[in-house]
């Protein structure tokens, strides 16, 4: 009996191990992905990125994630501090370690797409060096990747679920409203479209950069992904600023992000583009002193002035509907999740 009971006992132990094995295949290879790079740009990141980078390979290396093997793709944007020479150590001490040094500040648009340029693995994770979001998020949005079967996965403080903590109230209002305006924009297929943190499968990534070149990293990889119908999921997640972050805050650098966010949501929905000129105080009185200024006839500055004034009713129109629209929104949202999850895109 103690034979047969160990004989019985090495089975299920070996039925067990093949079953393991078997499921790890499948979660790798049938959903196409086998391996990861974890894409980290990074400019004048000295104080931090040794100790964030190491975080980093600490928590791959003990969360092994389906078994994949994995990278990290550390892209220096010229800093001017020590972060090249910090990211070589790096590089020299760990074999799985990489790094690129971009050869001009082209800003984090240009070292993310340098990074996923040059990456060789089936699936890509982009983290902020100050990991403004948890290392466990890599996990996440690999298995979300693997699971859902996704294209492209957004880690989101926007979602129901995510949040926001240690981020300047002004930065923090400025950031919730541009991410609202632009995924009101796409009739929120997505909550937040300016976080960088993402996961990607390779092929995905390939279709984006191929379809845009030279085209901004962030929102605009998003729309794209959406454009060009992959499947795009997102995770909620808990943004927080560290205070090295807090203290290197660019105005002219958020007014740049202001601008470019503005613009791709009338670029999506050019219907906003008409509640402009309703924004504009004193049009019609402008107009009509104009045309007279013009020594316009009675006739020219009565055509000017029924135009403007036309002009100027379509445009408040069209202002009340989004302004409604944008206001209601939300409520509708909250509605819509409270009877079931709501899908991204298809």
């Amino acid at each position: 009996m103690g034979r047969y009971a160990r004989g019985h006992s090495a089975l299920r132990f070996q039925t067990r191990f093949l079953h393991k094995a078997y499921n790890r295949l499948v979660a790798t290879s049938v959903r196409g992905i086998t391996s990861l790079t974890v894409v980290v740009p990074s400019y004048n990141e000295a104080a931090t990125l040794r100790t964030n980078v190491n975080a980093i390979r600490a928590f791959l290396a003990k969360r092994t994630l389906l078994d994949l093997p994995w990278s990290i793709l550390i892209v220096d944007d010229s800093s001017s501090d020590q972060t090249p020479e910090i990211a070589a150590e790096l590089a020299r001490e760990d074999g799985r370690i990489r790094l690129i040094r971009r050869s001009s500040n082209g800003g984090v648009d240009a070292a993310i797409r340098s990074g996923v340029e040059a990456v060789e693995s089936d699936a890509v994770v982009v983290l902020d060096a100050d990991l403004s979001y948890p290392v466990t998020i890599i996990e996440s949005l690999v298995e979300t990747l693997v699971r859902e079967e996704a294209d492209v996965v957004v880690a989101s403080a926007y979602a129901p679920g995510g949040g926001v903590r240690n981020v300047p109230r002004a930065r923090a209002l400025l950031s919730r409203w541009a991410n609202r305006f632009l995924a009101y924009a796409i009739h929120e297929r997505v909550r937040t479209l300016t976080c960088i943190v993402r996961g990607y499968r390779a092929q995905a990534l390939a279709r984006l950069v191929a379809y845009r070149p030279d085209g901004d990293a962030t929102h605009q990889l998003l729309l794209d992904a959406l454009r060009l119908g992959l499947r795009v999921r997102e995770i909620p997640a808990t943004l927080e600023w560290t205070h090295e972050r807090r203290s290197r805050m660019s105005m002219a650098a958020i007014a740049r992000r202001t601008r470019s966010v503005l613009g791709a949501a009338l670029r999506e929905r050019p219907s906003l583009a008409l509640a402009i000129p309703a924004l504009i105080p004193g049009v019609l009185p402008l107009t009509i002193a104009l045309a007279v200024l013009a020594h316009g006839t009675a006739l020219q500055v009565g055509i000017v002035a029924s135009t403007t004034f036309v002009v100027q009713t379509a445009s408040t129109i069209v202002l009340c509907y989004h302004s409604t629209n944008f206001a209601l929104r939300p409520l509708m949202m909250r509605r819509t999740t409270a009877h079931g999850p709501m899908r991204n895109s298809t």
